[in-house]
């Protein structure tokens, strides 16, 4: 099985990416039932009200790129550059990925959610940033999206 995996080596990287879709999937679940159902209708009529109709597409699709763009790649890039240390690396990634998603109505949901999401999600870009920036960019926007739709439609 190694052999394999060392011959053909985007199965090691499709078996992560869907080991890491389970995870932030499963986080989005997790949210939802922690900020509770009431919370949940609130925070999808507050979407609904700042993004009429094109909700699921700014929640989905346009918001986690943005978010991946900032809250991912860049912090990256920066600790790429200035941090030697892999810990900082991770804090810089994580901290502000946690306190955007930060929700004082429902603490424990948000909370969970932006800082496991930001570990996993972070985790995911400093995966796949060596093989290039842009994979990485791709794959880490694909699960934050797939995080959000599961956060929102369920």
């Amino acid at each position: 099985m190694k052999q394999l995996i060392q011959r053909y080596p985007i199965t090691s990287e499709v078996a992560s990416f869907f080991f890491l879709l389970s995870m932030i999937l499963l986080t989005g679940m997790m949210a939802g039932q922690l900020a509770g159902q009431h919370e949940a209708e609130r925070m999808l009529r507050e979407a609904l009200g700042l993004f009429g109709r094109y909700h699921l597409f700014f929640l989905i699709g346009f918001l986690p790129w943005i978010e991946t763009l900032l809250f991912q790649a860049l912090p990256a890039v920066i600790g790429q550059i200035y941090i030697r240390q892999p810990v900082w690396r991770w804090l810089i990634i994580v901290v502000p990925f946690g306190l955007v998603h930060y929700d004082p109505s429902a603490v424990l949901g948000t909370l969970f959610n932006g800082l496991s999401g930001g570990v996993i999600l972070g985790y995911a870009y400093l995966k796949y940033m060596p093989r290039s920036h842009y994979r990485a960019m791709l794959v880490t926007w694909m699960l934050h999206a797939a995080g959000n739709a599961c956060a929102f439609l369920t």
